[in-house]
């Protein structure tokens, strides 16, 4: 069967013919392999692009689990505050915590903020701390965290309702195992509304 590629013929320095040369299936092969390369080399290029834009300022941009991790403690935090589960509530916290209170600035320990909170929380039949919105800005380098979000906190009374809106400024710093703990939060309410309430319906209350 005729070969589909083209025969060439080449000469050596004394003008004498070469054999036939067939470029077909070598040609082929070496299309193939600079396409591998050049395949390889763009996926390197790609990953250094890649790099490029997410790199800033010296540090890396937070991975999804360091962003998650920040947005559990917060939530675990909250979740223990509710359930006046205080030592679970107390490991959310670094051992000194710089606390602004509705303009009351203090640094204060995990055991302190427990004391601050407790009484108020057991005086109601149920708390209800919600998070939203929540904006987290994570330094890899220096492994630490910055995070904002809105606060609803509602209280029930026996015979009324409470809640607040507010705005939650937390810094938190990475431990050595990996979870980050709060080292600063700053508390800022926006406005209360008071329900008297006529019918409420509750579940169950504090033990």
């Amino acid at each position: 069967m005729a070969n589909d590629y083209k025969s060439i013929s080449t000469s050596d320095n004394n003008g004498n013919d070469n054999a036939a040369l067939d470029p077909g299936p070598k040609t082929f092969l070496s299309r193939s392999g600079i396409g591998l390369i050049s395949l390889l080399g763009g996926f390197v290029l790609f990953l250094s692009a890649i790099f490029v834009c997410v790199h800033k300022n010296g540090s890396m941009d937070p991975s999804v689990s360091d962003y998650q991790q920040v947005v559990n403690t917060l939530s675990r935090m909250h979740f223990a505050l509710d359930s006046a589960d205080w030592e679970a509530f107390k490991t959310c916290y670094d051992s000194i915590v710089h606390m602004n209170y509705m303009g009351t600035v203090a640094d204060v320990t995990p055991e302190e903020i427990v004391e601050t909170f407790k009484d108020d929380i057991l005086s109601t039949v149920h708390s209800h701390h919600q998070l939203g919105n929540v904006v987290v800005d994570v330094d890899l380098d220096k492994r630490t965290a910055k995070a904002m979000a809105y606060l609803t906190a509602t209280f029930q009374m026996e015979e009324s309702i409470s809640t607040f809106f507010a705005i939650y400024e937390f810094g938190l710093v990475k431990k050595k195992n990996g979870d980050y703990v709060v080292s600063a939060s700053s508390f800022q309410p926006k406005w209360q509304q008071d329900t008297q309430a006529l019918n409420i319906t509750s579940f169950g209350g504090r033990e």
